[in-house]
C-alpha cells in the first residue's frame, strides 16, 4: 500500500491564458452501494468544502439522485444544486468514505474537495507536482 504519490500537474488550455497547468488526480475510484468501481480524475482542490460531480456519475454508481440530502452550491462555475450521498472511494490503496455533491450541470468538472479527505491524507502543492499522503 503506497503511502505518499506526487503528480506531475496537468495542462489545460484556456482561452486567453493559453496552457495552465491542473492538479488533476489520475486514479480515484468511487464505489457503489454494490460494490461498483468507478475509476475518475478529478481536479484536487482543497479549497472546496465538498467533492462534486456531475449527476451521471450518481447513475453509473447505481446511487437514486434526488435520494440524497439537497443542498445548494456555489463555486467557480456558478451557483446551483445538487444531493449530497456519501459514497466510498479508493486512493492509495486506502478506502475511506467521502461526502460527494452530485449536481446536474453534467459540464461541471469532478473536483476533489476537503471533507473526507483531509481526515486521511496530506495534499502538499508544489511548484512543479502535487503530493498526496496518506495520514
Amino acid at each position: 500500500m503506497t503511502r505518499v504519490r506526487c503528480f506531475p500537474y496537468t495542462p489545460e488550455f484556456t482561452a486567453g491564458l493559453g496552457a495552465v497547468d491542473r492538479p488533476i488526480l489520475p486514479e480515484l475510484y468511487l464505489i457503489g452501494p454494490q460494490g461498483q468501481r468507478l475509476r475518475t480524475q478529478p481536479y484536487v482542490d482543497m479549497g472546496a468544502d465538498f467533492s462534486v460531480y456531475p449527476a451521471s456519475f450518481a447513475r453509473m454508481l447505481g446511487l437514486q439522485l434526488k435520494a440524497g440530502k439537497p443542498l445548494p452550491i456555489s463555486g467557480l462555475y456558478g451557483s446551483g444544486s445538487g444531493y449530497l450521498h456519501v459514497v466510498q472511494a479508493e486512493l492509495l490503496g486506502h478506502i475511506f468514505e467521502l461526502p460527494v455533491i452530485f449536481v446536474k450541470e453534467e459540464q461541471v468538472p469532478a473536483v476533489l474537495g476537503r471533507a473526507g479527505v483531509l481526515d486521511h491524507f496530506w495534499v502538499e502543492y508544489r511548484r512543479d507536482r502535487f503530493c498526496i499522503r496518506r495520514r
